[in-house]
């Protein structure tokens, strides 16, 4: 019976992708991804970077960069960079790596913006929270490719997403950090927005366009 159920599953798989699965060297499987947590750059402490570590990550991606930016709230620049620095000291003392930062995100804070005057803006906006997010020294600088679209502006967001991503790369490259591009959100919200598109990349061809 045991027999019969293996072969059964096999061939639910597809048993030749099994039987060949079955038959290769360890040395030609993927090597596994190691592991890794977003947490808040301003909430970040030794305590939960040590859990982290505990737990067997090894990296870190952090959020919440623009927290200076708040409008209730005065940080100086030296307050501001201490933040900075401290979370940078945290990681290095713990033994964790920063991989990447996740850069704000709204649709005030979107980078295909069609209006110009409004997408330099976003576009300053960013580079004054890069000005900060260098200190930490992150292999990886993420953007949003837009937020929801006015119907019938899409091609004109793409052409402005384009802009400021090669803007912002520029300044991004000079951190020596890589630029990316996330894809988007889905279509479940779509009906509570009647005047507007989905984000710009949410499907493969719509990123190759973008690029």
């Amino acid at each position: 019976k045991l027999s019969l159920i293996l072969l059964a599953v096999l061939v639910s798989v597809g048993s030749l992708q099994a039987f060949s699965f079955f038959g290769k060297k360890k040395i030609d499987c993927p090597k596994a991804f190691e592991l890794g947590a977003n947490y808040s750059m301003i909430s970040i402490n030794e305590a939960k970077l040590q859990n982290m570590k505990a737990g067997g990550m090894k990296w870190i991606e952090f959020g919440s960069v623009d927290f200076f930016k708040n409008p209730k709230k005065t940080y100086t620049p030296e307050q501001i960079k201490g933040y900075y620095i401290r979370a940078k000291e945290l990681c290095d003392k713990v033994g964790i790596k920063i991989w990447s930062v996740h850069m704000p995100f709204s649709d005030k804070l979107d980078i295909s913006l069609a209006d110009e005057n409004a997408r330099q803006a976003v576009v300053k906006y960013h580079k004054d929270c890069l000005e900060y997010v260098k200190i930490l020294e992150p292999k990886i600088v993420l953007f949003h490719t837009s937020w929801y679209i006015p119907k019938g502006e899409r091609e004109l967001h793409y052409v402005q997403a384009r802009k400021s991503a090669t803007e912002l790369n520029e300044t991004v490259k000079a951190m020596g950090a890589m630029t990316v591009l996330e894809n988007m959100l889905d279509k479940k919200d779509m009906s509570k927005r009647p005047t507007f598109e989905t984000p710009l990349g949410r499907q493969v061809d719509c990123m190759q366009k973008l690029f």
